[in-house]
């Protein structure tokens, strides 16, 4: 594999049948994956500057790396991993929790338990927050807290939290190429802030034609979802979608697609949409260009507005989002 950008040049290439070498160029330490034909990525790992040896093999690509001569890969380990741990064993213990619930009621859950699963969902949420915060706060001069804060962005969106967290970053982080690009990419992710106004965005229907986003925003509460024809987790929520749209469409609820497929796989997208039963209002944003600028990276990712266009929540699950249409328009 070789990486070559403005301030990285890196090649890693196999050594023997257990191990890699990387060697090249660094500003400053960096995240990286081995990526392998017909194997999926591999776990991340980090590099110092210099010359750096990876020991690993084919069959280990998905295992924690151990990488010599790489402090920040050393500080991914032993530090970093073990105070996850908390978050990851609760996570584990909701969707156990969860499972349990859908077994027992057979997709018929109480009102009562959904509110629990939604206070355990934002009790492990809340922790995980809490660690990397507490991470930043003891390894403020470390280029891993950078490199995790920018993670927990692309993954959750934008938070206060993150804010302050970068705030909390030595000087020479803020000031190295990718702390300046992420601090900027912080600044731009403000914008989709809950309370804020969602964009007005001009995206292409399905017969075309260019429209407005906003002229598609109904009273009551409107779901934007990001997605895109070939994402797995996409495809897979819509039924549940579809489900919440039946029950409450008549009393104020609409979801807008917004997928990111390129001009070229328009009738894809159109077949994709009528194959999945996504049966409401579907637009195209042309590959990406409108999310890149609102630095929407991961998929899908939605946003849930109210009838002024003010940002409600941000990745709302379908079991969440049912529980606050329960609440609001019934």
């Amino acid at each position: 594999m070789l990486l070559n950008q403005v301030h990285k040049q890196i090649k890693i290439t196999r050594k023997d049948s257990i191990s890699f070498i990387a060697s090249g160029y660094l500003d400053y330490p960096s995240p990286f994956k081995i990526f392998v034909a017909n194997k999926k990525a591999s776990r991340t790992f980090y590099l110092q500057a210099g010359n750096n040896f990876l020991t690993t093999s084919y069959d280990s690509l998905y295992t924690n790396h151990q990488v010599i001569g790489s402090e920040i890969n050393n500080i991914y380990i032993t530090k970093y991993l073990p105070l996850f741990k908390e978050y990851q064993t609760l996570d584990r213990e909701w969707y156990r929790f969860k499972a349990r619930a859908d077994d027992e009621y057979k997709g018929n859950i109480p009102l009562y338990v959904r509110d629990s699963i939604s206070k355990a969902r934002k009790t492990a949420d809340s922790l995980k927050d809490h660690i990397l915060s507490l991470f930043v706060k003891e390894n403020k001069g470390s280029y891993l807290s950078l490199w995790k804060l920018n993670e927990f962005f692309v993954y959750y969106g934008f938070s206060d939290l993150y804010f302050d967290a970068y705030s909390l970053l030595s000087k020479k982080i803020r000031n190295s190429y990718d702390g300046r690009l992420i601090g900027n990419r912080l600044k731009s992710g403000e914008k989709l802030a809950n309370g804020k106004i969602f964009p007005d965005l001009k995206l292409i229907n399905t017969d075309g034609r260019q429209v407005s986003l906003r002229s598609n925003i109904i009273g009551g509460y409107t779901l934007i979802d990001f997605w895109y024809s070939n994402c797995y987790p996409c495809l897979q929520q819509i039924p549940h979608l579809s489900k919440i749209r039946i029950q409450f469409n008549k009393l104020g609820f609409e979801i807008i697609g917004v997928s990111t497929d390129k001009f070229e796989d328009f009738d894809k997208w159109i077949q994709t949409i009528k194959s999945s039963n996504a049966n409401w209002v579907n637009l195209l944003d042309e590959s990406g260009t409108n999310a890149a600028k609102l630095v929407i990276e991961a998929f899908p990712t939605n946003f849930l507005v109210n009838s002024r266009g003010e940002i409600v929540q941000r990745n709302i699950s379908p079991e969440e989002l049912e529980l606050f249409l329960i609440r609001k328009l019934q």
